[in-house]
């Protein structure tokens, strides 16, 4: 599965604004951190805005923070605001398979909060094991 470059800033942001919770962070600053131009970085806001994972403060000392604790919001969570899954053949045969790798994928982000990236927990992913494997698999990788 493939998130969008739209999904993967958002989650920037979100992290940025978890590593300063609860204080407000200006946009301006949080894109030019990012390297993410202004006019982006207000459009991402206002989405995450619309998806209850931010609040906003109009004004001179306004900005952006977490509408949740970092602990509070679930990687999962973010993506599903974030971003829509469609099948784009509606045969009978592929939907069912595609609806579900979808939902086994959102599963495992449920499984991870953005406190975890903020704390510097170390994120592993562990690769399912082979059937002719008898013992664990030292097959781990640091995802973040």
């Amino acid at each position: 599965m493939r998130l969008s470059q739209q999904t993967n800033n958002a989650i920037r942001i979100l992290v940025w604004c978890g590593r300063h919770h609860p204080d407000l962070t200006p946009i301006t600053e949080i894109a030019r951190l990012a390297g993410i131009p202004e006019a982006y970085a207000f459009k991402l806001v206002n989405l995450l805005t619309k998806t209850d994972l931010v609040k906003t403060v109009r004004g001179r000392a306004g900005g952006v923070r977490l509408a949740h604790p970092p602990a509070d919001i679930s990687i999962g969570a973010a993506v599903r605001a974030l971003e829509s899954f469609e099948t784009r053949d509606e045969s009978e045969g592929i939907t069912p398979l595609m609806d579900g790798a979808w939902e086994a994928f959102l599963a495992h982000l449920d499984s991870h909060f953005l406190s975890d990236f903020i704390e510097g927990t170390d994120v592993t992913v562990v690769r399912p094991q082979d059937a002719s494997e008898d013992g664990p698999s030292d097959t781990k990788r640091t995802a973040v």
